[in-house]
């Protein structure tokens, strides 16, 4: 285990403990534990140079220069219980992801030699930014 993973674990283990000590002064004995809000994260996403290779059978290879996202965002995920109607606390989770914050779409021709359309065009996603955004569906792929 890393020194920051050991480090990050009893500083949250000692929050709940005091989360729950005041949670259970205020409501007399029953306890009550739940995480910290989002606000607490540390958190880096940032764009990355790389040659990204746009292929196609039959067709040569175009390299171009563009970005990629890589980063570490913050995010968790506390047990439940089932059924849920006896729990004393629901479910909590909360998820950031690494992902484009400023990107378009361009047009990339490729060279076909030999075939009866002698050239290919491929649309690719330019990455120009990065950062932390919240986890989810694209709304437009949702059903």
């Amino acid at each position: 285990m890393s020194t920051k993973w050991f480090i990050f674990v009893i500083t949250v283990s000692l929050v709940f403990s005091k989360i729950d000590d005041v949670d259970a002064k205020a409501k007399g004995s029953r306890k009550r534990s739940f995480l910290l809000l989002p606000e607490t994260k540390t958190s880096w996403c940032s764009a990355t140079d790389i040659e990204q290779s746009i292929e196609e059978k039959g067709c040569e290879t175009k390299v171009i220069q563009n970005k990629a996202c890589v980063g570490q965002c913050f995010s968790y995920y506390s047990p439940g219980t089932f059924p849920v109607r006896y729990a004393s606390r629901k479910r909590t989770k909360y998820c950031d992801v690494c992902k484009p914050s400023l990107k378009s779409w361009t047009k990339v021709s490729l060279n076909c030699p030999g075939r009866k359309n002698s050239q290919v065009d491929k649309l690719v996603e330019m990455i120009y930014d990065c950062s932390c955004k919240k986890c989810g569906r694209d709304p437009k792929k949702q059903k």
